[in-house]
């Protein structure tokens, strides 16, 4: 396997936390709008999955190869890091839900098999995230994965959705507007999706200094989560927005860094590695090992 091979990725429109009401079905703009700081708002068929708890993410340590290329233990995908007095204030990205192979999956300590795949803001190189996604996991290697929507703000629990599947296309916004941190994920096959309004986690600070495009496997601390194969995901449209009003892609020289990341196990194996990157705004992140 050519692991810098890149593959079409699944075309999708962008909708950000503003235009994203304007898009949705009639009579569900309403339930879409971003509510009060500290509330979630769902629509179409998803739902909130109460009493699901997922695995948290996990910050990297990422150790660095060249002057672009990073190695870590649990996240694979791009960054976007700050250079200049500038934050980012939003990203948007699109990818379509990997068909997790239970039956090819390893399952780690935990008794588990995870992939999880999101965007946000922060994380890498502060202590804090802001961020949403999907999960597919395997407790068996003989049963069929489960598959949530979630949102989460580091280092606050993720929060879970019910009504996404493989193959779905979704779309993710995470947008700072004011002090607070919009987070809208939209499943564009289904029409479901949720969106919710947080501010920082009390004692956190939130420096939107990076923004990140992530395949990540939360779970190599103890009790270990094994790289669940995921096989190949796409990620697509990922736009940047900094504060100063500029719009750009992963690739934007005089406002940031972009940082490839390459996930590796405890003996240094590759376990899951970006293709390069297309234009800027399109990857994707192929499976190599669980563990």
């Amino acid at each position: 396997m050519n692991r810098k091979l890149w593959i079409a990725a699944l075309a999708v429109p962008v909708l950000s936390a503003a235009s994203l009401a304007a898009a949705l079905p009639a009579g569900a703009a309403g339930r879409a709008a971003a509510g009060p700081a500290g509330s979630y708002q769902t629509f179409g068929s998803m739902r909130a999955a109460l009493g699901v708890h997922l695995a948290g993410t996990r910050l990297p340590r990422p150790a660095r190869v060249t002057n672009s290329v990073f190695k870590s233990s649990n996240w694979s995908g791009y960054a976007a890091v700050i250079k200049t007095s500038v934050t980012i204030s939003e990203i948007t990205a699109d990818f379509t839900v990997p068909s997790v192979n239970c039956a090819r999956s390893t399952l780690g300590t935990s008794g588990s098999a995870y992939d999880s795949t999101w965007a946000g803001l922060d994380g890498f190189g502060d202590n804090t995230v802001e961020q949403e996604g999907v999960d597919g996991f395997c407790t068996s290697t003989k049963g069929a994965p489960s598959y949530f929507a979630w949102y989460e703000m580091f280092p606050l629990a993720p929060v879970a959705f019910t009504g996404v599947g493989p193959g779905d296309a979704i779309s993710v916004t995470t947008d700072k507007v004011g002090r607070d941190w919009v987070l809208t994920l939209h499943d564009l096959t289904t029409g479901g999706g949720f969106t919710t309004t947080q501010p920082c986690p009390s004692g956190a600070r939130c420096r939107d200094a990076s923004a990140e495009v992530i395949t990540e496997d939360p779970g190599s601390s103890t009790p270990m989560f094994d790289l669940a194969d995921f096989a190949l995901v796409n990620h697509t449209a990922i736009l940047l927005h900094a504060s100063t009003g500029v719009r750009g892609s992963l690739v934007a020289p005089t406002l940031w860094n972009t940082d490839e990341i390459e996930m590796i196990d405890g003996h240094g194996n590759l376990m899951a590695v970006p293709s390069t990157l297309y234009a800027g705004q399109a990857f994707n992140v192929g499976w190599l090992r669980g563990s």
